[in-house]
This record gives structure tokens, sequence and C-alpha cells, in this order.
């Protein structure tokens, strides 16, 4: 999913684990909003690298359970990933377009 409202993207515990990554068990008196982030390798989109090293945070957010993604792994790609580059959405095509 692109959020151009997020600053940072993140990925749900179901494309974690498909990933074989495993976070720590958080107390349950951990300060809200605190998760964990997993630095990656290239990120791609097709053929293409988006970045070649990214910080993708944890987290099952609302709206993938809203998009019926809860129990699909998915990542939602903020505006870190972003940077630099310009956004094109065709709406006829129902693409979009990164360069």
């Amino acid at each position: 999913m692109l959020d151009t409202g997020a600053g940072h993207s993140g990925l749900n515990g179901k494309a974690a684990a498909a990933l074989g990554v495993t976070p720590p068990s958080m107390s349950a008196d951990a300060p809200a909003g605190h998760g964990f982030a997993l630095q990656t390798g290239p990120v791609r989109v097709g053929d293409s690298i988006l970045v070649e090293r990214a910080t993708l945070h944890l987290m099952d957010h609302p709206v993938m359970e809203a998009l019926g993604l809860a129990d699909h792994p998915a990542m939602l790609m903020g505006t870190d990933q972003l940077t630099g580059r310009t956004v094109t959405i065709c709406y006829g095509l129902g693409r979009l377009f990164l360069q």
C-alpha cells in the first residue's frame, strides 16, 4: 500500500513471518507506539530498486484490516521510501509509476 501520509514504511506480522522474522515479545507495560524495526537490503518494486537499504517497522496497521489484508503479507510504503522520487498515478491504466 502506498501511504503518502505515513512518514515510515512498515510491514505486518504476516509479511514478517513470511520473511522468517520472529520479533521478540513485548512486555505489557511497554509505552504505546513502541515497536520493532527491521533493516533490509534493497527494496524492489518490479524490476526496479526503490532504495538500497530501508528501515521497515513491524506494525499491524488498522488500514490493513480495513482493506482485507490483515491475514495476508502486506507492506505499507510511506514517504521515507519516496525521497527524491516522482510518483505518477495513471488511473486510466490502473498503474502507479515511481521515477
